[in-house]
């Protein structure tokens, strides 16, 4: 189901956190099955917006080929710097990748246990498990094979020899005046339309959320983003993206009580399960640090 909304939702922040909830979930669960469906699913570069880490261990823990197109993408993971001929030629650098991809390993692909069969000594990274406000707090630790010496050392290798390779190549054909063109990435400008029946929506919502200040304070930012992606359509737009700034600033001090509020309730409802002191030091940081998510009207009303 994840992987068909990911079809048709572009959104990074969903694309990300659902990217990383895939992987984390086929890795704690031992579903190969399901990790091979969703690298095949990665046809699209908005579908790549997750992290580069967890993409790699899964294709460690899985024995997934690692192919020449994609260790292109994840060149500096691997402190691949030289990524002007990647974006100008790419078909030429991957023609030279494979190439010595195939001299190295008697095929077209890496597979990185073989690489490195023991990843439990390598540095870890700390990575969110949910996106949900109430377990942002949640974490797992998991090795960062971008730090395995080898791995690092012979993907960039591997791209440094191809990057040399297209770089002889080219002053050859400049010789011969037969230099190929560069790829040029176009994107398509879009015509920006005002939403009518999008800015009715957000206003409702914000009406419905009127007397629940954490609710609303996220409608208002919501609010802020719609009007300044139009505010170059009418003036009145930036009027009212910087009007709803100062509303979400006005509200800041009744939503932190709220939350705080909301937060130990819920942390009482389970209090039975933990230590008496260890519900006691969670609330007292609850109190402490408050409603610390971000709070993009302070930075957007100093922008306006």
């Amino acid at each position: 189901m994840i992987l068909k909304l990911r079809e048709v939702h572009s959104n990074e922040s969903f694309q990300s956190y659902s990217g990383n909830a895939i992987v984390l979930s086929c890795l704690l669960h031992r579903r190969a099955d399901l990790m091979t469906l969703f690298i095949q699913s990665l046809n699209n570069e908005y579908k790549r917006k997750f992290s580069n880490s967890l993409y790699l261990l899964a294709i460690h823990s899985f024995d997934e080929p690692l192919e020449a197109q994609v260790l292109t993408r994840l060149a500096k993971n691997f402190d691949f710097t030289k990524m002007n001929y990647i974006k100008e030629y790419p078909d030429l650098f991957y023609k030279y990748l494979e190439q010595y991809i195939r001299d190295a390993f008697n095929r077209n692909f890496l597979i990185l246990s073989e690489l490195s069969p023991d990843i439990n000594n390598l540095p870890l990274i700390e990575m969110r498990l949910f996106a949900n406000m109430s377990l942002s707090d949640k974490t797992i630790k998991v090795p960062d094979l971008t730090k395995s010496h080898i791995i690092q050392k012979t993907i960039f290798d591997l791209l440094t020899n191809a990057h040399e390779s297209v770089k002889k190549k080219l002053a050859e054909m400049r010789k011969k005046t037969m230099v190929p063109k560069k790829t040029e990435i176009k994107k398509p400008k879009k015509k920006l339309q005002f939403n009518s029946s999008e800015e009715r929506r957000l206003l409702g919502e914000l009406k419905k959320y009127y007397n629940k200040p954490i609710d609303r304070h996220f409608t208002l930012i919501k609010l802020q983003d719609f009007y300044y992606k139009n505010r170059e359509l009418d003036d009145k737009h930036l009027q009212k993206c910087i009007k709803y700034c100062y509303e979400d600033i006005e509200n800041l001090e009744e939503l932190n009580k709220v939350y705080i509020k909301d937060e130990i309730k819920r942390l009482k409802k389970i209090a039975n399960l933990k230590p008496k002191k260890e519900v006691e030091i969670e609330i007292s940081e609850i109190k402490q640090k408050q409603f610390y998510y971000n709070i993009p009207a302070f930075k957007r009303r100093y922008y306006l």
